[in-house]
């Protein structure tokens, strides 16, 4: 591959592997702006986060349903799409779970970071899996 930019150049780089994915990765478009919604409607999936910096979560999934809403009327293929949504949950907590769900998350990523508690309670909750009642 030869790149001749304005900011850098590149010659004669190979990437390596190539993705088993075919025709290409899965790209996901992050952001929560009507126009990041509409890029993310053109391709495989939105990621947003939904905590603070505290780990609280500070999304609904009435928003989370309305901003899917606005990204499927933007949608010219009807494959699928993927939600994917950074967030705090206990492990019994399978009604949030089911709620996020159902406005349209297919992957939730729990956040597991220093404030929200101890590497031994990180582990742990990482140990007892996604929300189950």
């Amino acid at each position: 591959m030869t790149h001749h930019g304005r900011h850098y150049l590149v010659e004669g780089v190979r990437l390596a592997p190539l993705p088993v994915q075919r025709p290409r990765i899965p790209v996901w478009i992050g952001g929560g702006s009507r126009p990041a919604l509409r890029r993310a409607a053109r391709w495989d999936g939105w990621v947003t986060g939904g905590v603070d910096e505290q780990g609280r979560l500070t999304t609904t999934p009435e928003q989370i349903a309305s901003q899917v809403g606005y990204i499927r009327q933007h949608r010219a293929a009807s494959a699928a799409f993927d939600v994917a949504l950074t967030g705090c949950s206990d492990p019994g907590d399978a009604a949030l779970a089911d709620a996020f769900g159902d406005a349209g998350v297919t992957w939730w990523l729990e956040s597991l970071h220093g404030v929200r508690g101890s590497v031994e309670q990180l582990r742990a909750r990482v140990e007892a899996g996604p929300p189950k009642g």
